[in-house]
């Protein structure tokens, strides 16, 4: 089973983990990732703070990455902080959904097994494994940044990275047989599920409301932080394996359900 996830904006360069690898791997796309960055550095701070609505402030810390970034990742050192130049992506991220990993209690095991079964969709980098090596950034996918590499021109970063993403996850299948969708709906708009030749499975997480089940965001991000979770420290591998699970106090509801789309849901 193959799960695909979404960053988050909150990032920790600081910590570490007792059974973490001590080495990780490059990113991917790193071509494409360079050719994305030569955009993004030549953007002012005020073009950066419309293009991304961010405040003044993050502007310049975003600006002040693109300006120092680069490809290499052979050298880690730590700044005044204690803050590391690049870490394994897994540790880094610190959003709702990755307050579901219990990585405290991972072992060296547990790491090299999601490293293998979870893609993290990335607006920068395309694609994070786990135990990819990442710098800090940010970079939503659903940015609306147009722009050209040599002489193709690409409407937005769903354009960009579609067809990369797509081939790699289909790749993933040969192997996995089961892609689990955990990603939010701008992430997920990054693959191309129907050229997936695996089956492709999608968690929903609903809370009812009234005579309705409706999605809450920040508790469907919680809960899909904890199935992915559950999948890693189970190993599990067949989808009947998900029913029974309660990410975040969420249960399996089958007549809400279909073959392809899983809900879950809690009063």
């Amino acid at each position: 089973m193959y799960i695909l996830l979404s960053p988050s904006k909150s990032l920790d360069f600081v910590r570490s983990y007792t059974q973490m690898p001590a080495t990780g791997h490059k990113p991917f796309f790193t071509v494409k990732t360079k050719q994305l960055h030569h955009t993004l550095k030549v953007l002012s701070q005020i073009e950066i703070a419309h293009l991304m609505h961010i405040s003044d402030a993050l502007a310049a810390l975003n600006y002040d990455r693109f300006q120092k970034w680069s490809g290499t990742y052979t050298k880690q050192v730590t700044n005044d902080l204690d803050e590391k130049n690049f870490v394994q992506a897994l540790s880094a991220f610190t959003g709702d959904v990755y307050k579901g990993f219990s990585l405290d209690r991972y072992t060296s095991s547990d790491w090299h097994y999601a490293d293998e079964h979870i893609g993290i969709i990335s607006g920068f980098y395309g694609l994070l494994s786990p135990l990819t090596y990442m710098k800090p950034y940010r970079l939503e996918m659903g940015t609306r940044l147009d722009f050209a590499v040599g002489k193709k021109q690409y409407r937005g970063l769903y354009d960009y990275w579609r067809d990369e993403l797509t081939a790699y996850v289909d790749g993933k299948m040969s192997q996995e047989k089961i892609l689990l969708n955990l990603a939010s709906m701008e992430y997920a708009k990054a693959v191309d599920f129907s050229a997936i030749s695996g089956e492709v499975i999608t968690a929903h997480f609903k809370v009812r409301k009234g005579k309705q089940y409706r999605v809450v965001g920040i508790s469907a991000k919680f809960a899909r932080g904890e199935m992915a979770n559950a999948v890693v420290k189970g190993r599990l591998k067949k989808v009947e394996d998900l029913y029974a699970l309660t990410p975040a106090g969420f249960v399996y509801n089958k007549k809400l359900s279909t073959t392809s789309d899983l809900v879950f849901v809690k009063k």
